[in-house]
């Protein structure tokens, strides 16, 4: 019963990736499980107050709706927070790839690296406040990552929250709750909070606890502090008061590092002077990736050669893309079955699984949506494509003769 839970659990987050951002969804609901699954009962425990509060005012009614559909009826859903409210388990935005190790130093970031760092090590009476801005994608993030990925590993724990947090005044009681087991003030994007006063007077309450407890505080933004518009006064002041660095733009070389630590992550192999193309275009770090995404799933598609020009095509037209009913005639021709067997109701195994690699196909092959792609095989529900989807992506990994199918068909959309 307890892997029928965890499944159905896992089936409802997948559910609310379709329609929330899959970064938004692990952070709200790392640290919850389902406890409960009786009649027209559901139990969702939860590890504190804070995000139970916030589960309920912005996943609740999805939730419902998706356990309705699953189970037939309706549902009551409660939220229990644990036996130990544990504040200091609060969501957190750090991404834990994202290290001092992997940060790339050049002259345009080496100051800025240099203060991090003085900041964590910093054995003086009196810890000045941290300030780093600069345009996006120059890693600033990833230094205010850095550092709290540094502290975790000396098992201190830091504050670092996601900023729309900060733009929700009622939310402050519970983070004022949580701060004495906080030994750092980490906050990104900090322009975000301009205009927003009700953010911005908590915020300096924060502040003046980190800094007169002699904590490390640190900040980020696209700006400095006095371009940042209609900010209250005294939280200026205390910006202004912040040592100031700035990350300018990164050097060819730099770019062309940091596109090849990207490019390693991924199952294929892109040539480096096509990195170091990419890196010439003057464009920043996240369309870069983005560009460096579009070549690896044209890789992925159509394996091969991949040169300078090819991958400037690519990247001005569209990669290409496998018609649907393409796929599908394709893979009823591989496990020798009709297409219109494909798209029916029946649930024999060998079926099932051909259903399931051709509903994986079309999501990874395609730009057609999930609610598509279930209408293509006659589905109401598109979450018997995410749960398709996810089967084969874990079959894959253990399975070599999948795997090795997979590849097969693939290479023959062409």
């Amino acid at each position: 019963m307890k892997s029928k839970k965890k499944e159905i659990w896992n089936r409802i987050k997948s559910h609310l990736k379709a329609s929330y951002s899959s970064e938004e969804i692990d952070l709200w609901f790392s640290g919850t499980e389902l406890s409960k699954l009786e009649d027209r009962f559901v139990l969702i425990n939860v590890p504190n107050r804070f995000v139970a509060s916030w589960i309920e005012e912005h996943y609740l009614k999805a939730i419902s709706e998706f356990t309705q559909s699953e189970l037939g009826q309706k549902t009551s859903i409660e939220l229990m927070v644990s036996a130990i409210d544990d504040y200091s388990q609060l969501p957190t935005a750090i991404e834990p790839s994202l290290t001092f190790d992997n940060f790339i130093i050049e002259p345009n970031n080496k100051f800025a690296y240099q203060c991090v760092r003085n900041l964590l090590f910093s054995h003086t009476s009196q810890t000045d406040p941290l300030f780093v801005f600069g345009n996006s994608g120059v890693g600033k993030t990833h230094l205010l990552c850095a550092a709290a990925n540094f502290m975790l590993k000396k098992n201190i724990c830091p504050c670092y929250l996601p900023s729309q947090i900060f733009t929700q005044g009622k939310r402050m009681q519970a983070i004022n709750q949580a701060r004495d087991s906080w030994k750092a003030l980490l906050l990104d994007d900090i322009h975000l909070i301009s205009g927003n006063h009700g953010a911005q007077g908590p915020l300096i309450t924060l502040f003046d606890y980190f800094y007169e407890n002699n904590l490390p505080v640190m900040f980020t933004s696209r700006v400095p502090p006095r371009e940042i518009t209609a900010l209250d006064k005294r939280l200026l002041s205390r910006l202004t008061s912040c040592l100031i660095a700035s990350l300018g733009p990164l050097e060819q070389d730099t770019v062309a590092a940091i596109l090849s630590q990207a490019a390693k992550n991924t199952e294929v192999h892109v040539p480096n002077d096509v990195l170091f193309s990419l890196a010439s275009s003057g464009k920043d770090i996240k369309e870069l990736k983005d560009d460096l995404s579009r070549i690896v799933r044209y890789l992925s598609i159509r394996p091969g050669n991949m040169d300078i020009s090819t991958a400037k095509s690519i990247i001005e037209n569209r990669p290409y893309e496998p018609e649907p009913r393409t796929i599908q005639n394709l893979v009823a021709q591989f496990f020798k079955i009709s297409p219109a067997v494909l798209v029916s109701d029946t649930k024999n195994r060998r079926i099932t699984n051909a259903r399931q690699v051709a509903m994986y196909l079309c999501r990874k092959l395609t730009d057609m949506s999930l609610k598509e792609i279930a209408a293509f095989f006659g589905r109401k529900d598109h979450s018997t494509v995410i749960y398709a989807v996810n089967k084969i992506k874990k079959k894959k990994k253990n399975d070599l003769n999948l795997k090795r199918d997979l590849e097969w068909l693939i290479s023959n959309f062409s």
